[in-house]
C-alpha cells in the first residue's frame, strides 16, 4: 500500500503526526479510498437529498466523514448539510468558509455553535475530512490528523426537520463544487484511530454506530444513491449531479477531452471537457488526459505525473505551444502540434517524454529542451521547421527512432549537454547536425518516402525508414515487427500494415498500402495506386474497380469521391496519374486513391482489382465530347485477386468485443429518435428498457437473444403503447446475462 499505511502504523503505535498548517504545501500523507465512483457536482445546485429518516436524528453524538475534492476554491460550500438558513432549524454539517472546514452543531433556542479548522484546504486534490462530537468536544480531523478542536455550550442538538443534502444548502443556496464520496455519518464520536484505520478503504456498512453509508458506486446516469448502511436513507440526484470515476486507490484516472464536450462536464469518456487546459486542471499524478480526434486552438501546459495523450497524430491537433518549465515526468503522445506563432514544445527545466507526435511548420524550433531539462524523444516526425528542429541546450536528451527532415538545423545542441542519440533520419535539412553534435551510430540520412512531404508522413512502401529503428524489442511496432521510425512507429505508434504490391501483367500493376483497420470508427481503409511497368506511356483515366468479396453487406463507402459507383458487394472509382499530359510515364506511379469502408461487423477483407488502361498512342489524349472516358481493354491488363490477410491486421483480435459496453445514446439531447449502442463480448440474453426518473418502465426496445458483437436500438421517444412521451429526462437500463449497466439521455419535444 502507500503512504496511508505509514500513517496507520504510525497512529496505532501512539506517535503524533503533524500536519501542516497549509494543505496546499504539505506533503499530505493521505490517498483517495479504495475503487468506484464519486458524485460529481457543478457548484450550480447539484446535490443529493437523503432525507430525514429516524436515523439521521441524532442528538448527543455523532461523526461526519468524507472524502473531497473541489475544483472551485473561496466561498462557502457545503459538504454534508442538515441547515435551512441560519434560523435555530439547523442541527449538524460541515463546509468551507472560503479555504477553511467548518463544523456547524445547533440546538434549539438559536443557540449554535461553529468550530473551524486551522488548516487552509487550497487545491484541487482529494482529501478526507472527519468532524467528531461526544456531546461535548468537537474535533475536526484533515487527511487522519487533529487539526482543531474546542467544547460546546450544550450537550444535544435539535432535531430539525431538515433533510440531509450532500453538497448543497438551499437557502440560501451554498452550493460545492468538484467531487465528493464515501461520505458516512455515525451516530458515535469515532476516535483518531478508528477515523485513520478505515478512511483509505471501503466499509461492510454494518459498523456498528454507523447510520448513513453513501459510497456513490452507482454507474453514471443512475438516479439514486444507495444508502450502505441497513437504514436506507438512499438519496435522490438534484440538477447534474452524475456519478463519475475517481481515480480512487491505486487507480489512475482517465480525463476525457472532446472538441464536443464542454467544461463544465465530469471529463468522462460520456460527459468529456472542451479543452485541454481543462483535462490538465483536473488531473492528478498518474492520470491520463485523453483528447479525442479534432483540431484544438490552444496551448498546451504540460503537468507533472501526468500523460497527455491524444487520439492520434493523424487526428488530433494543436494549434499552439507546448510548454513545461519546472515539471517532472511529463508525457505527451499522440498529436500534431503545429503553429504560425514560435516553437512547438518549449520545455524549461523540466523531465519530459515526447513519443508518436508530428512537430510540423514551425517558424522557430519544433522540440526545444532547455534550462537544466531532462527529455526522451522517441518515435517522432520533426518537418519544416524555421530553425532548429531539436534544439538542446545545458539539459539531457535522449533521441531515438525520429524522422527529421527539411528544416535549417536538424540537432543543435548547445551549451553542456549529454545526448543519446541513434537509429534517427536526419535528413533534408540545410544542416543536418550543428554545434557539438554528430550523427549516431545508426543514424541514416536519406528520403523517408513519406506518402506526401506536405501533409502525408505516413511512409510508402520500400521507405527506408520501415524496420529501421532501435531493433530492441521494447520498440516493437505494434503488430511485433522492428520499430518503424517516426511518429507511427513503436509500441504505442499506429504503424501500417504493408502489402506487398501484385505485378498483374506487362504494363500495369497495382499498388496497395496503407492498410488500416479502426476498431473505435468501424472504418476500414487502404490506398490503391497504379504503377505503370511497361516502356511506353498510358493513357488515364484508369479505371479501377474493387470488389469488396468478404464480408458482405452492409458495407457502405466512406469515400469514393471521384466519380465512382456502388454495386452489391462491389465499388469502383477512378485513378489518375501524375506527370505531364496526365499520362503515366514509364516506372511512374499514380496518385493513390484512399478507399474508406463502414462495416462493424468486419472480420475480415480482401477484393479483386479490374484495371483498364490504354497505351498512349492507342487513343487521343481528349474524352470525347460527351464525356465519356476513352477505355479501351486489352489482353494486357488483366484482373488480378489481392488478398489482405486478417491476421495481418489482426482483425480475429479486434471483431469481437472484449467486454460488455453500453454506449452513450446519440444524439444527445434528441428529438425525433436517438440511436443507443452495446457491445457484447459473448452471445447473450439482453434486455433493454427506457425508464423515467421514477425507475418506471416506459418502453422495452430489447427482450431475447443477440449474439456477440456490436448492437444498437433506436428509441423513437415513443412509450409501449406507441404513445409520444414527454420531455424530460429519461434512462436507458441494459441487462446482458450478469452485465447491468444505466445510462441517462433527454427528449426534447
Amino acid at each position: 500500500m502507500k503512504k496511508v499505511n505509514l500513517i496507520l502504523s504510525l497512529a496505532l503505535a501512539g506517535v503524533v503526526v503533524v500536519a501542516a498548517i497549509v494543505l496546499n504545501e504539505a506533503v499530505v500523507m493521505a490517498q483517495e479510498p479504495e475503487a468506484g465512483n464519486a458524485i460529481r457536482l457543478d457548484g450550480d445546485g447539484d446535490y443529493v437529498d437523503c432525507g430525514n429518516g429516524p436515523s439521521l436524528q441524532l442528538s448527543t453524538a455523532l461523526t461526519l466523514e468524507t472524502w473531497f475534492r473541489r475544483d472551485q476554491l473561496g466561498s462557502i460550500q457545503w459538504l454534508v448539510c442538515k441547515y435551512e438558513d441560519w434560523d435555530g432549524q439547523g442541527s449538524y454539517g460541515m463546509y468551507f468558509l472560503g479555504d477553511q472546514i467548518n463544523f456547524p452543531l445547533s440546538n434549539s433556542g438559536n443557540h449554535e455553535y461553529q468550530l473551524g479548522s486551522h488548516s487552509i484546504v487550497a487545491d484541487n486534490n482529494w482529501h478526507h475530512v472527519a468532524c467528531t462530537w461526544d456531546g461535548t468536544n468537537a474535533k475536526i480531523y484533515i487527511d487522519g490528523v487533529l487539526d482543531a478542536e474546542g467544547t460546546t455550550p450544550f450537550s444535544s442538538i435539535f432535531n430539525s426537520d431538515r433533510t440531509v443534502k450532500i453538497g448543497y444548502k438551499v437557502t440560501p443556496p451554498e452550493a460545492f463544487s468538484g467531487w465528493i464520496d464515501e461520505v458516512r455519518i455515525w451516530n458515535v464520536a469515532r476516535t483518531q484511530a478508528e477515523i485513520v484505520a478505515t478512511m483509505n478503504t471501503t466499509l461492510i456498512g454494518n459498523e456498528p454506530g454507523l447510520i448513513g453509508y453513501w459510497q456513490f458506486n452507482e454507474s453514471a446516469g443512475s438516479p439514486m444513491a444507495y444508502d450502505a448502511s441497513p437504514n436506507g436513507n438512499h438519496g435522490t440526484l438534484y440538477g447534474n449531479a452524475t456519478f463519475f470515476p475517481s481515480g480512487i486507490f491505486d487507480t489512475a484516472v482517465i480525463w476525457y477531452v472532446s472538441t464536443s464536450g464542454d467544461n463544465n462536464n465530469t471529463g468522462s469518456k460520456d460527459y468529456p471537457f472542451r479543452n485541454i487546459w481543462r483535462g490538465l486542471e483536473a488531473a492528478l499524478a498518474g492520470d491520463t488526459v485523453y483528447v479525442m480526434a479534432g483540431w484544438y486552438d490552444e496551448g498546451a501546459d504540460l503537468k507533472s505525473d501526468v500523460v497527455l495523450m491524444g487520439q492520434g497524430a493523424d487526428v488530433t491537433t494543436i494549434w499552439g505551444n507546448v510548454f513545461a518549465t519546472s515539471k517532472t515526468n511529463a508525457t505527451i503522445m499522440g498529436f500534431t502540434i503545429t503553429d504560425d506563432n514560435t516553437a512547438g514544445l518549449h520545455i524549461r527545466g523540466s523531465t519530459v517524454t515526447v513519443t508518436n507526435c508530428i512537430v510540423r511548420d514551425q517558424p522557430h524550433s519544433g522540440i526545444c529542451c532547455w534550462e537544466n531539462s531532462t527529455m526522451v524523444v522517441i518515435n517522432n516526425t520533426v518537418v519544416n521547421c524555421g530553425h532548429s528542429a531539436i534544439s538542446q541546450d545545458n539539459s539531457n536528451l535522449t533521441l531515438y527512432n525520429n524522422i527529421i527532415v527539411n528544416n535549417n538545423d536538424g540537432v543543435w545542441v548547445g551549451g553542456t549537454s549529454s545526448i543519446l542519440i541513434d537509429y534517427n533520419n536526419v535528413w533534408g535539412n540545410v544542416y543536418d547536425y550543428s554545434g557539438d553534435v554528430s550523427a549516431g551510430a545508426h543514424d541514416i540520412s536519406a528520403n523517408p518516402l513519406f506518402v506526401n512531404s506536405l501533409n502525408d508522413f505516413h511512409l510508402q512502401l520500400g521507405s527506408p525508414c520501415i524496420d529501421a529503428g532501435d531493433p530492441d524489442p521494447v520498440y516493437n511496432d505494434k503488430n511485433g515487427t522492428r520499430n518503424d521510425m517516426g511518429a507511427y512507429g513503436g509500441p504505442d505508434g499506429q504503424s501500417y500494415i504493408y502489402v506487398e504490391p501484385v505485378i498483374i501483367n506487362n504494363k500495369v500493376m497495382p499498388v496497395v498500402q496503407n492498410v488500416i483497420w479502426n476498431p473505435v470508427t468501424k472504418i476500414f481503409a487502404y490506398d490503391v495506386a497504379l504503377q505503370n511497368i511497361s516502356s511506353e506511356a498510358l493513357l488515364p483515366p484508369m479505371r479501377v474497380e474493387i470488389n469488396n468479396l468478404y464480408p458482405p453487406a452492409p458495407t457502405i463507402t466512406i469515400n469514393n469521391s471521384d466519380g465512382g459507383g456502388n454495386g452489391i458487394g462491389a465499388y469502383w472509382d477512378y485513378i489518375n496519374s501524375l506527370g505531364p499530359d496526365n499520362e503515366l510515364s514509364p516506372g511512374e506511379t499514380s496518385t493513390a486513391k484512399r478507399w474508406e469502408f463502414y462495416n462493424p461487423n468486419m472480420v475480415g477483407f480482401y477484393f479483386s482489382c479490374d484495371i483498364y488502361g490504354v497505351p498512349a498512342s492507342s487513343l487521343p489524349k481528349i474524352a470525347t465530347g460527351n464525356g465519356n472516358l476513352p477505355f479501351a481493354m486489352t489482353n494486357d491488363i488483366k484482373q488480378q485477386l489481392v488478398t489482405i490477410n486478417r491476421g495481418e491486421i489482426n482483425m480475429a483480435e479486434i471483431a469481437v468485443p472484449k467486454e460488455f459496453v453500453l454506449e452513450q445514446s446519440y444524439p444527445n439531447p434528441f428529438n425525433a429518435e436517438t440511436v443507443i449502442k452495446y457491445q457484447l463480448p459473448e452471445p447473450s440474453t439482453v434486455s433493454l428498457k427506457i425508464l423515467n426518473l421514477l425507475g418506471q418502465e416506459i418502453r422495452t426496445l430489447i427482450d431475447g437473444q443477440k449474439g456477440a458483437g456490436y448492437h444498437e436500438a433506436i428509441w423513437d421517444g415513443r412509450d409501449n403503447s406507441g404513445k409520444d412521451v414527454a420531455s424530460g429526462i429519461y434512462i436507458y437500463r441494459i441487462q446482458a446475462g450478469d452485465f447491468v449497466d444505466m445510462k441517462k439521455m433527454e427528449l426534447i419535444r
